[in-house]
């Protein structure tokens, strides 16, 4: 009684009935010769998505054959090869595309070494296949005991069986019991038919059981409810429950049917993704460039219109994707200065690795300025090393992310100076530690555009030593270190304006932070040395803010080449000093692999 309520489970998420799918059981051999194609259950899963206005007609054939041209290589052939086939309307590229998406089993199971042992994906494969041809049992055992065709040829003729299969361990019984079932007299008495079924068991090298009888009664019920409701759901169960009678254990298909049950609602793509998740936790992972072509196909056969479809397939046509990339690099080397009267540079490099879940890079930073200025000479050294890793949540058009940030940094300052009044020497030197956390929210709602917004804080730890030389025989010196709440924020943006050609980002950062220094200070003078205590605040604002123009058109190996210009912001509030302000240019060169 518990098999039979756990089979009654089985079926009850999955609703791919005779009704929806309109499928009957009117012939004993399965469609063949690219019938398929417009098989019921095939015809009955794409009205589930819907039309659109460019069902027919020349405009909807040229954008297939832009795709076709587009994403259409030997891998995407091997893998999905009825999606490559020229189509003659959207209305056939969503069942081939469909088809090519339900048939992933299939082909993993071919192709992957580790997911081909799996009798999981072998049985889910086979029950598609008898699913889109409406098999009888008779032939759905041929098609658990043989290869799986690829797709291509199993399109043009769905009526061949591959070559015996020799893995994964208990398949092959398991079609043998099948073609057992097909071979029982429906008419006869069902307890005649439960002892032939037993008996094939015994041959087959399984020992009777006291649940044995149910099962086989289970699988039996099974097998005629297909002969009138011959649903994909319907194929998995009477799979699951012969596997379960073979090898005493039953495989679970949950997910696989999940998946199945998305495009019987018409969602071809979140199908797909479920499915491809699916394989991969089997050890069977799709390349990412098949699914990430299937998917392009998938949004172009589902588009409304023709902007809608010409946004699609730019993504084949465009490879600007802000976060398409899995290494990321970004290196820019710049001035702020190309006068006379001083130098400076200012150079970062960022590397690092991402998936669509999750993200880790290092990024390094060196600034250095030496600047005369109205009697003064000002030298500033700094350097940074931050490291950052993050979660992504959510999928390619809208995604949120949180994300951890551990930063070090040197940061040195000499001021040189003849002025009157002013201290002759002036050195700040801090050694600064900062991790943050931050939230933010990114978007692509199309190929052409993406921006994302990130908030955080945490907390600073500096070490700061001050050295001041007042005249000749004064010198002051101190060191104190000090812990300070951080506030930041950054933008990023995206736009390809000349697609193909030129791309304008934007990236703006700003970090606030305010400081409460409690110092103990040494005076040199005249040969004695004496100690004082001060205490004093600061908030201290910094923004840097970037523009770049990135020459798509000169895209090598992923990598692309741009300029920038854009500036750096200080402002430091002090309760002894008032307000101090720089503001200073910054404009560069660049080669980049990844926007954000």
């Amino acid at each position: 009684m518990a098999s039979r309520r756990h089979s009654a489970r089985l079926l009850a998420p999955v609703v791919l009935g005779s009704v929806m799918w309109g499928a009957s059981a009117s012939a004993a051999e399965p469609a063949c010769d690219g019938v398929v194609l417009k098989s019921a259950p095939v015809e009955a899963l794409t009205r589930g998505m819907g039309g659109t206005e460019l069902d027919a007609g020349l405009l909807g054939g040229s954008i297939i054959q832009e795709l076709v041209a587009a994403i259409c290589d030997d891998e995407l052939r091997r893998w999905a090869g009825a999606s490559c086939e020229t189509s003659s309307d959207m209305d056939e590229l969503r069942r081939r595309v469909a088809i090519d998406v339900l048939r992933l089993p299939g082909q993993v199971h071919s192709q992957s070494p580790q997911a081909g042992r799996s009798l999981e994906v072998a049985l889910a494969a086979a029950s598609v296949d008898a699913w889109l041809t409406q098999a009888d049992v008779r032939w759905f055992a041929k098609r658990v005991g043989a290869e799986p065709q690829p797709t291509g040829a199993f399109v043009a003729n769905a009526c061949a069986v591959g070559a015996p299969r020799t893995k994964p361990q208990g398949l092959e019984e398991v079609s043998r019991f099948l073609t057992a079932l097909a071979e029982v007299d429906r008419g006869a008495p069902i307890d005649e038919q439960v002892a032939a079924l037993q008996a094939e068991l015994t041959r087959i090298g399984v020992k009777a059981s006291s649940a044995q009888a149910e099962l086989v009664r289970q699988v039996i019920d099974h097998a005629k409810r297909l002969e009138t409701q011959r649903t994909i759901d319907g194929y998995s169960a009477l799979a699951l429950l012969s596997a379960e009678l073979v090898t005493g254990r039953r495989p679970e298909l949950a997910r696989f049917l999940g998946a199945t049950e998305r495009l019987s609602r018409g969602d071809l793509r979140a199908g797909a993704r479920e499915l491809t998740e699916w394989l991969a936790g089997l050890g069977g992972a799709v390349p990412s460039a098949v699914t990430d072509a299937l998917d392009i196909a998938a949004a172009v056969a589902l588009a409304r219109d023709e902007a809608a479809a010409k946004r699609a397939l730019a993504r084949a046509l465009l490879p600007v994707g802000p976060w398409a990339e899995n290494i990321l690099a970004d290196i820019n080397i710049g001035t702020v200065s190309l006068s006379d009267r001083g130098y400076a540079f200012a150079g970062d490099l960022l590397l690092g690795y991402q998936t669509s879940d999750f993200g880790v890079d290092l990024r390094g930073a060196v600034y250095e300025y030496d600047l005369s200025k109205d009697r003064r000479i000002i030298q500033i050294s700094q350097r940074e090393l931050q490291l950052e890793g993050w979660l992504n949540l959510g999928r390619e058009e809208l995604s949120f992310e949180i994300r951890g940030e551990g930063k070090v940094a040197f940061f040195d300052s000499t001021r040189i100076s003849a002025v009157p009044g002013e201290s002759l020497l002036f050195d700040e030197t801090s050694y600064m530690g900062r991790g943050l956390g931050l939230f933010g929210v990114r978007a692509q709602p199309s190929p052409y555009f993406a921006g994302g917004l990130w908030l955080g804080g945490g907390f600073q730890y500096e070490d700061y030593s001050p050295l001041q030389t007042q005249s000749t025989t004064t010198v002051t010196f101190s060191d104190d270190t000090n812990t300070a709440l951080i506030l930041e924020a950054r933008l990023r943006a995206q736009w390809a304006f000349w697609p193909q050609t030129l791309v304008a980002r934007v990236r703006a950062d700003a970090v606030r932070y305010e400081m409460a220094r409690q110092s103990q200070a040494t005076l040199v003078s005249g040969g004695s040395v004496q100690s004082s205590e001060s205490s004093e605040s600061a908030v201290t604002l910094e923004a840097h803010v970037r523009g770049y123009v990135d020459l798509e058109l000169a895209r090598l190996f992923g990598f692309v080449p741009g300029v920038y210009g854009g500036f750096d912001s200080l402002s430091i509030d002090s309760s002894s000093q008032g307000e101090l302000s720089s503001f200073g240019p910054v404009f560069g060169v660049g080669v980049r692999r990844v926007s954000f």
